[in-house]
């Protein structure tokens, strides 16, 4: 919800808040006038620890025990709450015999926390509080009786103290008694706790954990080092086979390495024969030709020299030392590496043994540090214990005794007022929004956009009574309603600019939206815009148009057209606006359905748009019987009108579904009876209307300029200010 509606809600459900502020409002006065008269009454007292007690504790190092009897917030705060406990309430009620309406003595929880009923009929009540920045406690009592107030407040504040007193000698004396008892106890667990830890360590054979661990790991730091660089190694190696072995496939007859030729006698006796047997074909080829027999045979011994070489070339290549050295490098560097690795298993194992011993002396030395911490701890508070015992003193002090009041406290009319406007004004405005929540009726035209998107062609504000049926020709030609009609009117030709509408079909979701008082209207309206209408009531069951004008009636209409009783030229009945005849529903059938639904119906009217340039059907509402949608089929547009704020989601959804399901589509909507001074459109229409009223003062006073005389009001419903443009 924006700001304007709730502006609007607000103000069209005003009476809502008025009334609710006025009950409250009334509600409080009588609380004042009727209640019991309560009166309050304060004591004081006042927190402080000694300074004497402070210095002495001090000089002895217990500082720690001075300030806990010093003041602080959270002490006050526990003051508080041990005032207000049974035990001192009781001894109040006692003392004072406060007994409830039954004769029983109260029950503690009530002084404290009364009812509601209580609270309004005035039962005694205690309430501690502190005063801002002080160490003073106010104890405030309330009570009908002004004397027993000030009684309750100062019996509260000496038994308090005299508790307190009492509760500070024995917390002490108890907790001395229980830190010597838990003093040896804790003795005993420490000396059990260092047995176990010497045990552990002659068990374990320990005798410096912390050592061994820290050689364990620069052991498995070293052997990790020695497999990286040991694995680096290997692929060193094995890099360097590859390549030799690469070296090797690159060798072949025809291109043999020099370290080949230097190494291998074969291969250099094989390669001097063939280089011999390459130089004599040579020399045969000079004078001889290649298939000559003598190069035959010198081809074939270098073959066979060739096939050697490559055989001796392949026995060197498997026999390299240089590859068998290499790979002898590299067995020996993996098992090493292996070796390496074993290794380091074989210490990570033992380096698993440790955090299981460093877990179990850890678990112990601590234990037996948490103790000793724990038995030192207990003879520092035994020492204290003595030394606050020897010193303990109460640290209240009864500063003010109440007085007794003479003026109530409760109810104060100011108050009350203040309160019940606050609520009413609360109450109201909840009931404005819950209102709103549960209506779901449409109050303002863009509510209709979200339920259905076509074209509005105007709103038209609410006039006259509720229940009336007013028309434009009992209003000025100026006035906001005439201009309404005159917006509806040119939204429909603007609508409709291609193909102007000869039947123009009005109808609504549900009865009394007014869309008879609208075709009326709207048929006026374009009257007086200088067409010739007829407006034709075929609301066959609740005929409504023939009501308007006094001469006018319903005997003789639609339907005795229809069966043949009367001739459409009898009919029509003049009105008074020029250019405009009614044809009256007529006599009511006993099935008007039918009537509506035959050929005749359709001929009718368009023997009607024969006389005229515009024909408007009030039709029945849609969702009460079919005729509508009938009609609506045989005219060129169909106007729904809405009433504001009666009309709900739901049934303009079920409108939208049945004229939608016929294949309908309306050319706009209506918006009928509109609230301008509760739907935040208030401010146009006081805008408009004193834009007219200045503009009839102007023509009024160059009227009495140019006529020497006052000028003469304009008729109502005049034609000449009901034609202008919207």
């Amino acid at each position: 919800m924006d700001i304007l509606q709730l502006y609007s809600a607000l103000l069209r459900r005003k009476w809502l808040i008025i009334e609710s502020v006025t009950v409250f409002v009334l509600a409080a006065v009588a609380a004042f006038l009727l209640l019991p008269k309560q009166y309050q009454a304060t004591s004081k007292l006042i927190v402080e620890s000694s300074d004497t007690t402070s210095s002495i504790l001090s000089q002895l190092d217990l500082e720690e025990v001075a300030l806990s009897l010093s003041n602080g917030s959270d002490d006050m705060q526990n003051k508080i709450a041990l005032a207000t406990m049974r035990p001192v309430l009781e001894e109040v009620i006692w003392k004072l015999q406060l007994r409830d309406e039954n004769g029983r003595l109260l029950v503690p929880e009530k002084l404290i926390v009364a009812g509601t009923v209580d609270e309004i009929l005035g039962a005694p009540q205690v309430k501690i509080t502190q005063a801002q920045g002080t160490s003073i406690l106010l104890v405030t009592s309330t009570s009908t009786d002004a004397e027993l107030s000030r009684l309750m407040a100062d019996t509260l504040v000496r038994a308090y103290i005299r508790q307190t007193e009492e509760r500070a000698r024995s917390d002490v004396r108890e907790a001395r008694a229980f830190v010597t008892s838990q003093l040896g106890v804790v003795q005993g667990e420490l000396d059990a706790a260092l047995a176990s830890i010497s045990e552990v360590q002659q068990s374990e054979d320990v005798i410096d954990l912390e050592s061994e661990v820290k050689a364990a790991v620069a052991r498995i730091s070293e052997l990790t080092l020695a497999v990286e660089q040991s694995q680096a190694t290997i692929q060193g190696l094995r890099g360097q086979i590859v390549e030799e072995e690469r070296n090797q496939t690159r060798e072949s007859v025809a291109l043999v390495a020099p370290a080949s030729i230097a190494g291998n006698a074969q291969i250099r006796t094989l390669r001097q024969e063939l280089s011999e047997l390459r130089a004599k074909r040579a020399a045969e080829l000079l004078d001889k030709t290649a298939q000559h027999p003598d190069v035959v045979l010198i081809d074939r011994e270098i073959q066979a020299t060739e096939g050697e070489l490559t055989l001796a070339l392949q026995e060197q290549h498997e026999l390299s030392s240089a590859v068998a050295g290499y790979r002898s490098q590299l067995a020996a560097e993996v098992q090493r590496s292996d070796e390496l690795r074993a290794g380091i298993e074989r210490a990570t194992q033992e380096f698993g043994k440790y955090p299981d011993k460093m877990r179990r002396l850890a678990q112990l030395e601590l234990a037996a540090d948490a103790t000793e911490n724990l038995f030192k701890a207990l003879q520092q508070q035994q020492y204290e214990i003595g030394i606050a015992e020897a010193l303990t003193m109460s640290d209240l002090q009864f500063v003010e005794p109440a007085v007794k009041p003479t003026r109530q406290a409760k109810p104060r009319i100011v108050v009350n007022l203040a309160g019940g406007l606050l609520l009413g004004l609360l109450f109201g405005f909840a009931l404005v929004f819950a209102f709103e929540y549960l209506d779901d009726s449409i109050k303002r035209p863009e509510e209709l956009r979200e339920i259905w998107d076509i074209q509005q062609l105007g709103s038209i504000p609410r006039y006259g009574r509720r229940d009336s049926k007013r028309l434009i020709t009992d209003l000025p030609a100026h006035a906001p309603e005439s201009e309404a009609y005159r917006t509806v009117r040119n939204s429909i030709a603007y609508a409709t600019l291609d193909r102007p509408p000869r039947y123009i079909a009005v109808s609504s979701g549900v009865p009394e939206e007014g869309k008879s008082t609208v075709s009326m209207n709207l048929a006026i309206s374009m009257a007086r815009d200088g067409k010739r209408v007829v407006l034709v009531d075929c609301d066959l069951r609740r005929p409504t148009q023939h009501r308007f004008f006094p001469h006018t009636s319903n005997h003789v209409g639609v339907t005795n057209v229809l069966l043949g009783e009367a001739r459409l030229e009898d009919a029509y009945q003049d009105l008074p606006v020029p250019g405009l005849r009614l044809l009256a529903a007529g006599t009511l059938p006993r099935d008007p359905g039918s009537l509506v639904e035959s050929l005749k119906m359709r001929q009718l009217l368009m023997d009607v748009a024969r006389t005229c340039d515009v024909v408007i059907v009030d039709t029945p509402p849609v969702m009460v019987v079919n005729d509508a949608v009938v009609l609506g089929r045989q005219v060129d547009a169909l106007v729904l009108v809405t009433e504001a704020g009666r009309a709900s989601r739901k049934v303009f959804r079920d409108v939208r579904e049945r004229l939608e399901g016929a294949g309908l589509r309306p050319i706009g909507i209506v918006f009928n009876k509109l609230d301008t001074a509760n739907s935040g459109y208030g401010g146009y229409y006081r805008y408009y209307r004193s834009y007219h009223a200045d503009g009839q003062s102007d023509r009024g006073h160059h009227h009495r300029r140019d006529q020497g005389g006052p000028a003469a009001p304009a008729a109502p419903g005049s034609s000449d200010g009901a034609g202008g443009a919207a």
